[in-house]
């Protein structure tokens, strides 16, 4: 999805401040965040359309969910309303 990729939000802005990576949780690696603008989001992503959660499907993908909280109540509202409006994913 390069150039069509969404860019990042406000609230994963704030999380994500300076840094560039994080630990993966499972692996206990590091891996860099994911990066609107060099990643595709489906090489590193999956969505529900039933749900709207996000899952990290490579390291990159991982980290960048957890750290980012990615699938938090409010994103999911908010995810789950672009699904609705057809915006997501």
């Amino acid at each position: 999805m390069l150039g069509s990729s969404p860019l990042a939000c406000r609230s994963c802005n704030l999380r994500k401040g300076t840094r560039i990576s994080g630990i993966e949780p499972n692996s206990n690696t590091e891996a860099r965040f994911f990066h609107p603008r060099q990643d595709r989001w489906d090489e590193h992503f999956q969505a529900s359309v039933e749900s709207g959660t996000v899952t990290g499907i490579t390291s990159i993908g991982k980290v960048t969910v957890e750290y980012l909280e990615i699938n938090s109540p409010s994103q999911l509202a908010a995810r789950q309303l672009w699904i609705r409006l057809g915006l997501f994913p």
